[in-house]
């Protein structure tokens, strides 16, 4: 997908609350979306095709975690993404790079490693090791929101619904993002041998249908709901080659510092 059509989706967007349309106001809607109790972390791997280090650790170090070949990581229980922030990248989204500003001291090129591993927003540069004790880590956590989800596809248009439920009250800053992936994605990956190969990746971050700190969300009580609504159009690419990851941010001065929650569909 070119940058124009990028453009588009985040353009398109529409992000309201549960009192807006006729099908979607009630509370019979919203209780029928089931949600899990269980705390799903969020990992990035930034990676670039343009590197041949991240041809050996980058997409197969987060293979080996959604695999379940790590010790003590239930691959099932993690959602995690691959990101290609660098402009010149073929992979490249401006989702991506934004995210990479948060440990880049907005661009100024002290980010240098690639690939990098990130857990619950916590920055491990090229050591996978400790990245992998942070994810075996987070998953004892208890999400302080519950989440949910349904979606709905009419034509070209895609309707996506995220409920959460707080098990704790919250005056916090947090914010909810909505990002599009594609399940599997095709480049010229450079080896590190120097020669160039054609390389299928997985779980690749392309758009978002938020801002990348996503939406803010207003505090709330225990038990309390927070009903999100979005909308957008696909631009006529197959819905069986995209994913959804809903992320729940706690912020500090307006950017993610945290994964307050997560949900992948």
């Amino acid at each position: 997908m070119n940058l124009l059509k990028i453009t588009f989706i985040l353009l398109s967007v529409t992000l309201t609350f549960s009192s807006c349309g006729a099908d979607d106001s009630s509370d019979e809607f919203w209780d029928e979306i089931s949600v899990s109790k269980k705390f799903k972390p969020v990992s990035f791997v930034f990676s670039s095709t343009e590197i041949g280090t991240c041809d050996n650790h980058g997409q197969s170090n987060l293979e080996s975690v959604l695999k379940s070949e790590v010790k003590n990581i239930n691959g099932s229980s993690i959602n995690g993404m691959m990101l290609f922030p660098s402009i010149t990248d073929p992979l490249y989204n401006p989702i991506s790079e934004e995210l990479k500003f948060l440990y880049d001291e907005n661009g100024n090129q002290t980010f240098k490693s690639f690939p990098s591993f990130v857990n619950d927003m916590n920055f491990f540069d090229i050591d996978s090791l400790n990245w992998y004790e942070s994810i075996e880590s987070s998953l004892s956590k208890t999400p302080l929101i519950s989440l949910g989800q349904k979606s709905t596809l009419k034509s070209d248009q895609q309707t996506i619904y995220i409920r959460g439920i707080y098990n704790k009250s919250t005056s916090t800053s947090h914010s909810i993002a909505l990002y599009l992936f594609r399940k599997s994605q095709g480049a010229n990956q450079k080896t590190s041998t120097g020669e160039t190969i054609y390389k299928t990746h997985k779980n690749v971050i392309y758009s978002g249908a938020t801002s990348s700190y996503g939406q803010v969300l207003s505090s709330k009580n225990t038990s309390e709901e927070f009903h999100a609504k979005f909308q957008f159009n696909l631009n006529n690419v197959s819905p069986t080659e995209i994913g959804y990851i809903a992320i729940v941010y706690k912020l500090a001065n307006g950017k993610p510092i945290e994964i307050l929650n997560s949900i992948t569909f």
